[in-house]
């Protein structure tokens, strides 16, 4: 496993998050496409990635994935999870991995149902770019010198940061769906420019994006940290100083709020989950 994974890599589901994925790991050469084996519950779409990269399988059940795949990925919606295990749960052994992207799914969900080796990991649409954090948590199932080499493997699409599996939510909040959230202030910050000051939206655009990458190379490459951009930028009595202000009282709790709505839906769909796997 040091430059990549020597045996048959399986998804199962396709959609936003399976796909991003595959596209991320066969850009990283971690596989190759006649590794991969896939099964999508709308065929079409698996057909459509199989057609992207070619020498990928398509596989005509998740029972056929199973049954290949050394290292299995799980990208399918908590809902999904009991038909899904249902199907392949027999079909598993312990030599194999399974990898689970759905946060509301639980080690201790799985490890019941399943004899496999067990990884929790929470992607990020950065991770198409080999950027961003991929946040793991491991299943005593699989050992510290194991442990190492999944290190590795997903080093090669993100920064791989070990998580107690208590804080994926808060975490996932942060590096998975953070870029939708900041993206959102970006538009917002450019859409404001626009109908304020009549700047071309393109060139508004434009501006934030080359902004945003200026920032993140202060932060990554320079060592200053949130605050002390803030601080370089901002001078008493100053322009940034007053919008500083601005931001810090109209934002006041607003992200206190945002954390509450997700950790709300996580933990609903946590019972649901629990409930659906304790009638099976």
């Amino acid at each position: 496993m040091e430059a990549g994974f020597s045996g048959n890599v399986g998804f199962i589901g396709t959609g936003t998050m399976g796909s991003i994925l595959i596209d991320a790991f066969l850009r990283a050469r971690t596989f190759v496409p006649e590794q991969v084996i896939i099964h999508n519950r709308t065929p079409q779409k698996a057909h459509v990635i199989a057609s992207k990269h070619k020498g990928i399988t398509v596989a005509v059940s998740n029972i056929e994935v199973a049954r290949q795949a050394e290292l299995l990925f799980l990208c399918v919606k908590p809902m999904e999870f009991q038909k899904v295990l249902d199907e392949i749960a027999t079909s598993l052994h312990p030599s194999q991995t399974v990898v689970v992207i759905t946060s509301p799914i639980q080690l201790a969900h799985l490890e019941a149902f399943i004899p496999c080796k067990l990884i929790k990991f929470i992607p990020s649409i950065t991770n198409l770019a080999h950027s961003g954090a991929c946040l793991l948590t491991y299943h005593p199932r699989i050992r510290p010198a194991e442990q190492e080499n999944y290190q590795k493997l997903f080093a090669q699409i993100g920064t791989p940061i070990q998580i107690p599996e208590a804080f994926t939510r808060v975490a996932s909040d942060l590096s998975s769906c953070g870029p939708a959230f900041l993206s959102q202030i970006m538009e917002q910050l450019a859409r404001a420019a626009v109908e304020v000051a009549g700047i071309p939206r393109q060139l508004a655009d434009s501006l934030v994006i080359q902004m945003l990458e200026g920032t993140t190379k202060l932060l990554t490459q320079e060592g200053l940290t949130l605050k002390e951009i803030q601080e370089r930028v901002s001078v008493p009595g100053g322009i940034t100083e007053q919008g500083l202000n601005l931001l810090a009282e109209q934002m006041d709790g607003l992200f206190h709020q945002l954390f509450q709505i997700t950790h709300a839906k996580f933990e609903e769909d946590v019972k649901n989950v629990q409930a659906i796997l304790r009638n099976r």
